[in-house]
């Protein structure tokens, strides 16, 4: 009989090992793979927030698609083999719906609304210390994965950071490229120049402070324009020598302030 019980035993082994080493279950509201989510998911490019920074003004999606699709959806989204979050738009604000990140999960996750369009996934604004946010990622590290994996450094920056359209590179810049004697950034009141307005001063004291990365854009949104962390700051400029068949080539990114030796 024991010997019965025994054989019993070892037999039924396996099947507990099988049930103690099986996964749990995929997490419905984890972000997909953005380039899965097109190529095999039903997901078209304006399902979601990718063209929110026209369709904001009102543009239809079709419109916004023909304006930004080849620059947003063909060279970006489409080719991100990743699942973090990225902005819905470039802009800098903390307490708006809109200033924060978002990606596509799954249709079982009852929590996100569904998407536009005809595809079974749903659409989720993410959380910061629960998801991949890209904007918890240094610039260094998205200067490196964008050289990488070619892609446009300008616009993976602004896909990641909050964009400031108040304190703009060209009113600031003076700030970081000739700071305070003794200094390597802006003082330690945050400038450097006395002749910018006293709100732009302030403004600016509050970015640097804060000691996140953020986007100093430019008057039209294009480069040149920064991404400063306290008083480190990386100067994004169009390269004359690009080459059309790799984004990564478009532009360059050299550190202006606060280098490291």
């Amino acid at each position: 009989m024991a010997k019965g019980l025994t054989l019993v035993a070892v037999l039924l082994l396996p099947l507990a090992g099988a049930s103690f080493l099986r996964q749990a279950p995929a997490d419905p509201c984890a972000c997909v793979n953005w380039r899965h989510a097109y190529d095999s998911q039903g997901a078209k490019c304006g399902d979601g927030h990718e063209l929110y920074l026209i369709t904001k003004t009102g543009v239809p999606r079709f419109l916004a698609g023909l304006s930004l699709g080849l620059e947003f959806c063909d060279a970006f989204y489409k080719r991100i083999d990743d699942s973090f979050c990225v902005n819905l738009d470039h802009t800098n604000a903390p307490d708006a719906w809109y200033g924060g990140q978002w990606c596509y999960v799954s249709g079982e996750c009852r929590s996100a609304p569904r998407a536009n369009g005809t595809g079974s996934l749903r659409v989720k604004l993410c959380t910061a210390g629960e998801d991949r946010m890209l904007r918890d990622k240094a610039p260094e590290e998205l200067i490196s994965w964008a050289a990488k994996n070619d892609f446009e450094t300008g616009l993976l920056l602004k896909m990641a950071y909050p964009v400031d359209k108040v304190a703009q590179w060209p009113l600031v810049k003076e700030s970081f490229l000739r700071p305070a004697a003794g200094s390597e950034g802006p003082d330690a009141n945050g400038t450097a120049s006395m002749k910018q307005p006293k709100a732009l001063d302030q403004r600016l004291k509050e970015l640097v402070a804060s000691g996140k990365p953020i986007i100093l854009d430019s008057t039209d949104g294009h480069p040149p324009f920064a991404v400063v962390r306290g008083s480190n700051a990386h100067l994004l400029e169009l390269n004359k020598a690009m080459d059309a068949h790799h984004p990564n080539s478009v532009t360059t990114i050299k550190c202006v302030a606060g280098c490291s030796q």
